[in-house]
């Protein structure tokens, strides 16, 4: 195959291209794509440190919103309902892999 096309100009060969680095929206700083939180096949614009700040700012900020924090234990409960049994394998595993921790320790009276 001839690297020149039918109108005499070098033929473009396309490579895929893989992205390293990306600009964080919130901070502006050149992150490694790794610190981006996956979301499907794609990442998020914040990075992690920015969207756990944001995440604090906002429970600080409705601390005292009772409408808030009545939607947010409606959210919490209906991820444990959905997801019962993700739930309790996490705790058998947690609890078979620290079990001498837990038998150790007394109850404090």
């Amino acid at each position: 195959m001839s690297q020149y096309g039918s109108d005499g100009f070098k033929a473009f060969i396309r490579t895929p291209f893989v992205r390293t680095h990306r600009v964080c929206r919130a901070c502006g700083e050149v992150k490694r794509v790794e610190e981006f939180r996956p979301m499907g096949k794609y990442r998020r614009h914040h990075c992690l440190v920015c969207e756990r700040l944001m995440a604090k700012t906002i429970r600080k900020a409705n601390a005292s919103n009772p409408t808030w924090i009545e939607k947010q234990r409606a959210s919490q409960k209906r991820y444990r309902r959905r997801n019962l049994d993700k739930i309790k394998a996490y705790q058998r595993e947690y609890q078979r892999k620290y079990k001498e921790r837990h038998v150790d320790s007394k109850p404090v009276l």
